[in-house]
């Protein structure tokens, strides 16, 4: 489903991702954009992702609607949610001292419209595949607004469920203390990695994080390119946000015991 869209003139594109239902109109000069999300209540796995062509619009569709010119195509990718995420394992996690651990998370992805004419490419819209909820991370004053993500910590590949609404990213922590590292939660800066594609899988950057101990400043690498097992894999979308070496070491920040603020 990823890739240029077919849209007509004058007909409306539905696409379906697990819950969200994206309605896509092609009017004139207008881009027309409708979307909603399914009843959380039902089995995700009942959606099948779709692409269907010439589909009528629910009644009392609210649109937001986008003038451009005439000539353009659309074109449709994945990206990153536009906040850092809390990710919150299904359980408290300890690193033993000079020990580390490879972590892989499933991170929804945002389907994001882009109008492409010649050279020339302009960002339409961007909507969430899922609802996220927000969450406060740190003090009242020098925390941060951000997404919370509660979902298991796998150690290996091999146990995750590849879906076109998800991005893999790898997390690799070293404990490089004298102590144990405890966290039940950590703030990831998605907005600061690309997705690549092997396989029809999405995965980020590898992040290597060195912990050095409660009073110390986290070591962060942004490393070039996913897990070194992948071999073949393409950059398809870019970071929202350059990193800033400052910024990355203050946002990876472990926390022992969190309880929340």
């Amino acid at each position: 489903m990823w890739g240029p869209l077919d849209i007509r003139t004058d007909t409306c594109l539905n696409i379906k991702l697990e819950r969200l239902s994206v309605h896509v109109q092609r009017l004139g000069d207008e881009w027309l954009f409708a979307h909603s999300y399914a009843d959380p209540d039902q089995d995700a796995n009942e959606h099948e992702d779709t692409v269907v062509d010439s589909s009528e619009p629910p009644e009392e569709t609210s649109w937001l609607r986008f003038v451009n010119t005439r000539e353009e195509s659309l074109e449709l990718t994945p990206v990153l949610p536009d906040r850092p995420l809390v990710i919150r394992p299904e359980s408290p996690i300890s690193i033993f001292p000079e020990r580390f651990a490879r972590f892989y998370v499933s991170v929804p992805v945002w389907l994001r419209f882009t109008a492409v004419h010649g050279v020339s490419r302009t960002d339409i819209i961007d909507i969430p595949s899922r609802m996220l909820s927000n969450t406060w991370f740190g003090d009242p004053a020098g925390g941060e607004l951000c997404y919370s993500l509660d979902a298991p910590l796998r150690r290996t590949p091999d146990n995750l469920y590849f879906e076109s609404s998800s991005v893999t990213c790898v997390l690799v922590v070293r404990n490089s203390s004298s102590e144990k590292l405890n966290f039940e939660r950590i703030r990831v800066h998605v907005e600061n990695l690309s997705i690549f594609e092997e396989n029809e899988k999405f995965w980020t950057n590898e992040i290597r994080v060195v912990y050095k101990g409660a009073d110390q400043v986290s070591q962060i690498d942004i490393m070039d390119r996913p897990s070194d097992d992948l071999h073949d894999a393409r950059k398809i979308a870019d970071p929202r946000v350059i990193p800033d070496r400052n910024i990355l070491r203050r946002s990876y920040t472990f926390f022992r015991h969190i309880t929340g603020f």
